[in-house]
């Protein structure tokens, strides 16, 4: 910033000894692109800084998702299940948002840097392919996703027959403890009538 403004008291120097120095300076700039080089430079600083947290958190996070999966599979508590496939979800959207905000970066240095008056094959080849990793980025966390749907079908599946199981042992309990009930009752009766028949 302090390199911009210099450049600016230059040019405003320069301005009142050359006449229309200025506006040729504008009018280079606007043909040189700056204004896209320094947006460019923007989005690489912010590309860099993200690249460099993701290095660390892209392990730490697959390393949760590994540990809750783990957990998932080894207990056989429907809760648990659920409470640890429901951590391998926000984990796995944690870590696709990050990797899909890098590639939007990346994508977006490409699409920037194809505005430049000296724009090649090689950058247009650069954006396509960097349109096809948010593209793919997007694919790879439905396919991660859709595994992990799949095992809370199957557990809400197993709770839901589980749950069914238990209603059915109550109703069950209920008929034998009515059934019980009611041959008490028919055996009060007959002792009742043997009282009565006695008397």
């Amino acid at each position: 910033k302090a390199l911009a403004k210099g450049f600016e008291t230059i040019i405003g120097f320069l301005d009142k000894w050359v006449p229309g120095f200025k506006e040729a300076t504008e009018a280079l700039g606007k043909f040189l692109n700056l204004d896209v080089a320094e947006h460019i430079s923007n989005l690489e600083e912010e590309r860099v800084a993200l690249n460099r947290l993701l290095i660390t958190e892209r392990g730490r996070l697959k390393a949760e998702i590994e540990a809750a999966k783990l957990r998932a599979e080894s207990t056989k508590d429907a809760k648990l299940r659920s409470a640890a496939l429901a951590e391998v979800e926000a984990k796995t959207n944690e870590l696709f948002n990050q990797e899909l905000k890098l590639a939007q970066l990346e994508r977006d240095i490409a699409i920037e840097k194809g505005k430049l008056a000296n724009n090649t094959i090689e950058d247009n080849d650069k954006i396509a392919e960097s349109i096809a990793k948010v593209d793919d980025i997007e694919r790879q966390r439905s396919a991660a996703l859709k595994e992990n749907a799949t095992k809370l079908v199957a557990i809400r599946e197993q709770e839901k027959a589980a749950n069914q199981k238990k209603i059915d042992d109550l109703r069950k309990l209920d008929e034998v403890e009515s059934e019980i009930a009611r041959n008490k009752r028919l055996r009060e009766l007959e002792a009742s009538r043997e009282m009565d028949a006695l008397t």
